[in-house]
């Protein structure tokens, strides 16, 4: 999965699961905040400032079906309780995590490897 879809996908899951509004996104692979806004409810409306791009789509039942404006593909994410999991069209690979208060892991099977993040 590309770097930035994983963060706007950690990003939307945990304004999902936490049920706020995420001010702040650090990826800890890469040792910096990611700088993404915006809304990410039943309707889901973000802008990835790193990769200047929305990131958007609709919701019902815990299922997102996500439009990455940067990649021009399609993400699929469904949430449940404190889990995710989904498929990226781009990379072909599914993906899951979950969040545990402001600790985000995420298993990216394209790279077969846990990232994680911390969002406030």
């Amino acid at each position: 999965m590309n770097i930035g879809t994983r963060a706007c996908v950690a990003y939307i899951s945990a304004a999902t699961i936490n049920r706020r509004s995420v001010s702040s996104l650090y990826d800890h692979s890469r040792a910096r905040h990611v700088i993404v806004s915006g809304q990410a409810a039943e309707s889901v409306n973000i802008y990835d400032h790193d990769r200047g791009c929305h990131v958007f789509g609709l919701g019902s039942g815990g299922t997102y079906d996500l439009y990455d404006e940067g990649l021009g593909s399609y993400v699929q994410l469904h949430v449940s309780g404190n889990n995710f999991n989904g498929y990226d069209f781009t990379s072909g690979k599914h993906f899951q995590g979950s969040i545990s208060g402001a600790v985000v892991q995420l298993y990216d099977y394209e790279d077969s490897t846990w990232f994680r993040f911390t969002v406030s």
